[in-house]
């Protein structure tokens, strides 16, 4: 197994706001970030194209976090991200995207992403 590698995403989404009942979290709200991001990068569309770009990726997404339970069913990725507060998850994104590349490729990277997940 892998040592778990952070790259920074957690510093930058720790600040989210996770608004689901504790005894309710199999699946910890960083893990279904990172699959949700990674897939849009990735060209996933819907919360069935989230559950098979993580099925198929586990091993590398065990890289970065545990994913202890698996990938989370497409209802889950559908229900989390319907109670996230759009504002504080565009301002965790925006600050995220700007770490990783120069300002031309920021704005078409955080661009593409918030449309797809339909937060503009």
């Amino acid at each position: 197994m892998h040592e778990v590698r952070h790259i920074g995403f957690d510093v930058y989404f720790s600040k989210l706001p996770d608004p689901r009942i504790s005894r309710k979290k199999l699946y910890p709200l960083i893990e279904l970030l990172f699959v949700v991001l990674c897939g849009s990068i990735c060209g996933a569309e819907s919360w069935r194209d989230f559950v098979l770009f993580g099925e198929s990726k586990i091993d590398l997404l065990k890289e970065y976090y545990p994913f202890s339970n698996g990938i989370a069913c497409k209802d889950t990725f559908a229900r989390v991200c319907a109670v996230l507060d759009p504002e504080a998850f565009k301002s965790c994104f925006v600050s995220w995207v700007k770490s990783l590349q120069p300002t031309r490729m920021r704005y078409n990277i955080a661009s593409t992403i918030i449309r797809r997940l339909g937060l503009s």
